[in-house]
């Protein structure tokens, strides 16, 4: 999305995106090490990753006018997916106090990023719709 995309608000939006979740993964990865907890693939790891791996294809085959709706729509669902997931799953079964915070920090970035999706998204809908009135 930082390439392609077609507006500074969405690279902007991608970019951030890409610091802050390799800002969460050091995080994670740094207590997973002090809990001594190693990382096993189950059901929701491969739903994710069969997930991430659609999105990647529908935005390389996405057109360059299409580009940043597809890239907008595909943010604010994946960050429900998984405001969602660390809810309904993740924190209802995390016992370690530390853990818990963890996904409290988590769950806090999740619905930033959501909010700012849906503000893009609304963005970048505005601004089709302002060129489609154009034509």
């Amino acid at each position: 999305a930082i390439q392609k995309a077609q507006t500074p608000a969405v690279k902007d939006f991608a970019q951030m995106m890409v610091s802050m979740h390799t800002m969460a993964q050091a995080r994670q990865n740094a207590l997973a090490m002090t809990l001594n907890l190693t990382p096993v693939e189950n059901a929701i790891s491969m739903m994710l990753r069969e997930q991430r791996q659609a999105i990647r294809t529908m935005l390389l085959e996405a057109s360059d006018a299409d580009f940043d709706r597809i890239y907008a729509e595909a943010q604010v669902n994946a960050h429900s997916m998984v405001l969602q997931i660390i809810d309904d799953i993740l924190l209802p079964s995390a016992t370690n106090a530390m853990l818990r915070a963890e996904l409290m920090t988590t769950r806090m970035s999740v619905v930033n990023h959501l909010a700012m999706a849906m503000e893009l998204l609304d963005q970048v809908r505005a601004r089709d719709g302002e060129e489609d009135a154009g034509m």
